[in-house]
């Protein structure tokens, strides 16, 4: 009885005849067993509520406005440029305007300096907004430098924005070289920009 167990499991190892039984040895590079995929989670498209732009005053930190606000911002401007300068620079790829309220703009310092003719200016900065978004803009008005000689030129933006038909939430930017509020030649302190802010805040909420 041993034996012919022991001859059965041979014949079924071995294959009877021609009939061979090859046995296939899988690799761990050929075997059919892989990894699941894993799928990232996408990382969703950041749509801001306001978008501030203009030249360099306009790319420090305005967290405050995020803070009292609970609003979104992203910031685009970049510094030292004219009003056409930031047309030519504009990619609207770069943003999502899906939720945008408002645009902030600080800018007119190198206009100013440049004496570029107000009306050309003001033409421009129309432009500039429809590029970015058919939506209101909120204006704070050019400062000085702390250079007194210059103040005629900023005046005459000062005027031309204050009349420009938009939303003009601060005027008084202008005050901050005699209130300390620069950090340099003509760049706002934060504690100017945290001004600037309420008063963006303040005139969205009242409007």
């Amino acid at each position: 009885m041993k034996t012919f167990l022991l001859i059965a499991i041979s014949i079924l190892l071995t294959g009877c005849g021609n009939n061979t039984v090859e046995q296939e040895i899988i690799t761990p590079e050929a075997s059919p067993i892989v990894d699941p995929v894993v799928e990232l989670p996408v990382e969703p498209e950041f749509c801001p509520d306001y978008i501030m732009t203009g030249q360099s005053n306009s790319t420090r930190d305005y967290s405050h406005f995020e803070d009292i606000t609970g609003f979104t911002m992203q910031q685009i401007g970049v510094g030292g440029l004219t009003i056409k300068q930031l047309i030519e620079d504009f990619t609207n790829n770069d943003i999502c305007t899906d939720n945008l309220k408002g645009i902030l703009f600080i800018h007119g310092e190198h206009d100013a300096l440049w004496e570029t003719p107000v009306d050309e200016y003001l033409i421009d900065v129309e432009k500039y907004r429809l590029m970015i978004a058919d939506v209101p803009m909120y204006l704070s008005l050019v400062g000085y430098t702390t250079n007194p000689a210059k103040d005629y030129l900023f005046d005459i933006y000062r005027d031309a924005q204050l009349n420009s038909g938009y939303s003009v939430s601060y005027t008084e930017a202008n005050r901050f070289r005699d209130w300390g509020l620069l950090d340099d030649t003509i760049h706002f302190s934060q504690g100017g920009r945290d001004l600037i802010a309420e008063a963006f805040a303040e005139d969205i909420w009242n409007n």
